[in-house]
C-alpha cells in the first residue's frame, strides 16, 4: 500500500530539533530500526503504518516517522525545503524567538528555547549557582549537581553516600561524628572550630570575630590598617561596631548612664531608659510598659500619683482655700474618690484623667 505524501496532521507543529524536557537531545534522524526494538511495533505518526525491519526512520521526542512521511504539516514540503514562513510559526512560547534548526524543549505542549526553559523550569545548584540539566539531588531544602554535593569538611562527594546536616553544614558520616565529639561551634565563614567564649553571633550564625572590622573606625581613612573586632563587638542596625564606636552612636540610659543596646527601651521625660531602670519615683517599681504619670519631671505609678496628690488636695483645696474663701470656693469643688478638689488643681490633672472624671 502506498503511503500518502500530502497527508497533514491538524494542530501538529513539526520539530526538526530536539523535543525533550531533559538536557539530552533525544531526536535522531535517519536511524535504522532494530527488529528486536520496541519501535518495531510502533506506527508512523503520519500514515499510521508499521515500520519494516531495518527501515530507516526519524524520531522526534515521543513520535516516529517514515523518512518520506516526515514533512511540513503547513506546506507539505520536506524538512530541508521548509518555507521561510515556518520560522514565523515555530517560535519559543516565552521570548518568541525562532526555534527552527535549534534545540528546544517541550513542556505541556509548549515549546521553549534552551535559555527560557532553564529560567522557568530548571533548578539552580546551591553551590555553583548554575542551572541543573539532568540528574538533580535534593537535600537541605536545596538542589545540587551530583559533582557539587560534597562534604563541607573533607570535600568527599555525597551523591551516593549519606549526608548529615550539622551546624548548618552538610557532612559525611565520619566528619559528623568528629564534629559532635569535639562539640565546639563552627565558624560559618572559615568552617573551623571556635574556641569557647570567642564566638561572635551575627545574623543567627557563629563566626570568628576577627573576620569582621568595625563598620566605623575600621574603614576610616585616618586609620592605615583596618581594626579587627573581638568577641565584645556590638550590633547596631545590623552593622558591627567596636564597643567604643557603639557607645558613641547609641542612646545612654538616664538612670545607669550606660549605653542602651538594641534591647527594649523606654523614652519618657525627654530621656531614654533601660526598661528595667524606668521606675516609679516613690515606690521604685518598674513600669514595664504600664501607665505612668509625670509630675515635676518625675514619673509615678497610678497608685502613688493618687496618694501623693490626695494629701495635697486635702491640705490646699479644702482646708486652706476653702477656709479662706468660704462658701464661694466650696461651690467650685469637684468630688473625686470621696475627696474635694478645687478647679485650680483639677486643671493641672493629666488630660486622660480629667476625661475619666467627667
Amino acid at each position: 500500500m502506498d503511503r500518502p505524501l500530502q497527508l497533514s496532521i491538524p494542530g501538529h507543529s513539526p520539530s526538526f530539533s530536539a523535543t525533550s524536557t531533559s538536557s539530552q537531545n533525544t531526536s535522531s534522524i535517519n536511524v535504522p530500526i532494530d527488529p528486536l526494538s520496541p519501535l518495531s511495533a510502533a506506527r508512523c505518526a503520519r500514515c499510521q503504518q508499521l515500520f519494516a525491519s531495518g527501515e530507516v526512520f526519524i524520531s522526534t521526542g515521543s513520535k516516529t516517522w517514515h523518512n518520506e512521511c516526515f514533512r511540513c504539516s503547513l506546506f507539505g514540503t520536506f524538512p530541508h525545503q521548509w518555507h521561510q514562513s515556518l520560522s514565523m510559526v515555530f517560535r519559543c512560547a516565552q521570548c518568541f524567538c525562532s526555534l527552527l534548526n535549534d534545540m528546544h524543549f517541550t513542556v505541556d505542549g509548549r515549546n521553549y528555547c534552551e535559555h527560557d526553559f532553564k529560567a522557568l523550569y530548571a533548578p539552580t545548584c546551591a553551590k555553583c549557582k548554575d542551572f541543573i540539566m539532568g540528574r538533580v539531588i535534593k537535600a537541605a531544602n536545596c538542589s545540587w549537581h551530583p559533582q557539587c554535593f560534597r562534604c563541607e569538611q573533607c570535600n568527599t562527594q555525597l551523591d551516593n553516600e549519606g549526608v548529615w546536616h550539622y551546624a548548618g553544614r552538610n557532612l559525611c558520616m565520619t566528619c559528623n561524628k568528629l564534629a559532635k565529639k569535639e562539640g565546639g561551634k563552627l565558624c560559618s565563614k572559615c568552617f573551623t572550630y571556635i574556641e569557647p567564649g570567642k564566638q561572635l553571633r551575627y545574623r543567627h550564625e557563629d563566626y570568628h570575630a576577627y573576620h569582621f572590622n568595625c563598620n566605623k573606625c575600621g574603614y576610616s581613612p585616618q586609620f592605615r590598617a583596618t581594626v579587627e573586632l573581638n568577641e565584645k563587638a556590638r550590633i547596631h542596625r545590623d552593622d558591627l561596631y567596636c564597643p567604643r564606636c557603639f557607645d558613641q552612636m547609641c542612646h545612654v540610659c538616664a538612670a545607669c548612664r550606660h549605653p542602651i543596646d538594641d534591647e527594649r527601651s523606654v523614652f519618657a521625660l525627654q530621656k531614654h531608659w533601660h526598661i528595667d531602670h524606668f521606675l516609679c519615683a516613690k515606690c521604685e517599681k518598674p513600669f514595664y510598659g504600664s501607665k505612668h504619670f509625670e509630675k515635676r519631671e518625675r514619673a509615678y505609678c497610678e497608685s502613688c500619683y493618687k496618694k501623693g496628690w490626695n494629701s495635697c488636695w486635702r491640705m490646699y483645696c479644702w482646708e486652706g482655700e476653702g477656709q479662706k474663701e468660704g462658701r464661694k470656693t466650696i461651690s467650685k469643688v469637684i468630688e473625686m474618690d470621696m475627696r474635694p478638689i478645687c478647679k485650680k488643681c483639677f486643671d493641672k490633672f493629666p488630660k486622660e484623667l480629667k476625661q475619666r472624671m467627667v
